[in-house]
This record gives C-alpha cells, sequence and structure tokens, in this order.
C-alpha cells in the first residue's frame, strides 16, 4: 500500500522553501525532502511546481473559496464576514501568494496560479455590486471597492510577517468595514 501524503505538510515544505529561495530558486526536490516524500511523488501528484504551489494556495484559501457572499441585506454584517474569513483564510498562505504575484510577471506559468484567489475577489465584486444597486455604496468599480476593503488587509499582514521590528496592532476588522463604508458611500 502507498505511503499516504501529508498535503498540509508539503503545502508548509513547499511556502517554506519558496518564501526562502523565491520561485525560481525553489526545486521539488528541495521541498519533497523537506516533507519528507519522494520527488517523483511529488511530481506524480502534483505534476509541476507551479500546480503544486497552486494547491497549497488553493488548499489555504479553502474557507474563503467555499464561504457563500450572498447578500443578507444588512451591509455592515456582510462585510465583515467578508473581512474576517478573508484574514483567517489568508493567514497561512498570504505570503505565498505576495510572491506569486510579484513573480508572476517573470514566470508566465504562475498566472494558473491565481485563479483561486480571482475567483474569490469575483464572488466578493458580486456582493459589493449588489450594495452598489441597491445605493448603499458608491458607484464606480466593483473591483476597485474590493480592493479598497481588501488591500488593506492584504497590506497589514504583509508587514505584519515581513517585518518583524514593526509592532503593530491588531486590526479591528468592523472599525475597518465601518470606515470603508464610511468613505465608500453608506452609513454604518
Amino acid at each position: 500500500m502507498p505511503k499516504r501524503i501529508d498535503d498540509a505538510a508539503v503545502f508548509d515544505a513547499a511556502m517554506h522553501v519558496m518564501l526562502e529561495r523565491g520561485y525560481a530558486g525553489a526545486t521539488m526536490s528541495t521541498i519533497a525532502e523537506l516533507a519528507e516524500v519522494s520527488e517523483l511523488t511529488l511530481f506524480r501528484k502534483y505534476g509541476s511546481k507551479a500546480q503544486l504551489l497552486a494547491s497549497a494556495i488553493e488548499h489555504g484559501l479553502s474557507p474563503m473559496a467555499e464561504a457563500s457572499f450572498e447578500p443578507s441585506g444588512q451591509l455592515v454584517e456582510d462585510l465583515d464576514r467578508v473581512v474576517r474569513v478573508f484574514v483567517a483564510a489568508n493567514a497561512s498562505r498570504s505570503r505565498l501568494l505576495g510572491l506569486v504575484m510579484v513573480e508572476s510577471p517573470r514566470h508566465p506559468e504562475l498566472v494558473s496560479v491565481l485563479r483561486t484567489p480571482n475567483r474569490i475577489i469575483g464572488k466578493v465584486a458580486a456582493l459589493v455590486s449588489h450594495y452598489q444597486r441597491a445605493g448603499e455604496l458608491g458607484l464606480g468599480e466593483a473591483l476597485d471597492l474590493v480592493l479598497a476593503l481588501l488591500g488593506p488587509l492584504v497590506v497589514h499582514s504583509q508587514l505584519s510577517h515581513g517585518n518583524p521590528e514593526l509592532e503593530l496592532a491588531p486590526l479591528d476588522l468592523r472599525w475597518h468595514v465601518e470606515r470603508f463604508i464610511h468613505g465608500h458611500g453608506g452609513q454604518p
């Protein structure tokens, strides 16, 4: 019977190696060694380094990908749910996703890695569009509003993990949502 692969351990190893060495410097051999599996096993299961990376990001973002962002009619509650799920889902893989975004212009195979994050952003944009049509959020491109809502959370996460000398207080997510609504046409 073949040895069962611990996907979480493989994904953690991939994240560690890629963050340490970058996408180009990370090898399946090094990832396999750290995950304590054979390189051949990684290639058989994931096919390529890019596909392994896509699987790691998809796994990390699965709570957000599986979440329903159907409008409830309560703008503050709906956006609060979005940011809470976003923060929880991004806690483990946000740095890896940042690496993909930085390196995808040099490595075209990484564009496919962004499919899951793009699908999630589309779901949030649909929610924002609903509240724009209802007059509770200002007009403009829904994607721009999604970036205004989620962008500060990404920056906070990147700074928290990437610069240990900064002593950032945890974000008050409800306050963030209320300030977003105040600045974009609605009243909390």
